[in-house]
């Protein structure tokens, strides 16, 4: 399992280090330029994280599946990246609850194509090593503007445990993750 969220995590940065880059559209919607992302941090650790912001139609080209990804990755010192997905298409401008991770279901190789309804995942470096934090509620709001931007809000709870060698190791904190993001496309 962990090996999947690991293997998960390294193609999710390498999908979102090539769809990161600039948009040419100086728009800015909701106070914030396109492509970036702002967040707080609240709970057992607090911080003030921006960055850049993307959506991404991933398209397996072998099995016709899709899904639809935000990823908002973190430019100053607190080095965090939060992933928020579903299989799938965009969904739509609204709301959406984000449910439970279950890890069970994280086994498979691309799990994150058979997930109906939105999940979201984080990760951060601490002392040089990974927490992973695995989200237990929250919403998310869509708004697809006419500039070919996705932005909205987000509210994560989650739950973050230090990835060690074989695997999970202890639960080691609890976070509220409260932010807004207007998300270019992968180009």
């Amino acid at each position: 399992m962990i090996k999947q969220i690991g293997k998960f995590i390294g193609v999710a940065a390498l999908i979102f280090t090539m769809y990161s880059c600039s948009d040419d559209d100086n728009d800015i919607i909701h106070d914030i330029e396109p492509g970036t992302f702002e967040a707080s941090v609240a709970g057992d650790f607090e911080a003030q994280i921006d960055g850049v912001a993307v959506f991404i139609d991933y398209f397996d080209q072998f099995t016709g599946d899709r899904a639809f990804i935000l990823g908002f990755g973190s430019s100053n010192q607190e080095i965090m990246n939060i992933w928020v997905l579903r299989a799938g298409e965009y969904p739509g401008d609204g709301t959406y609850d984000i449910q439970p991770v279950d890890l069970e279901d994280m086994e498979q190789q691309d799990w994150f194509l058979d997930v109906q309804e939105f999940v979201s995942y984080s990760e951060r470096m601490v002392d040089e090593q990974y927490e992973l934090f695995i989200t237990e509620s929250g919403t998310v709001t869509l708004e697809l503007t006419g500039d070919n931007t996705v932005t909205g809000e987000f509210e994560i709870n989650a739950t973050g445990f230090l990835i060690d060698q074989e695997g999970l190791a202890e639960e080691t904190s609890q976070v509220q993750i409260t932010g807004s993001y207007n998300a270019v496309p992968g180009q």
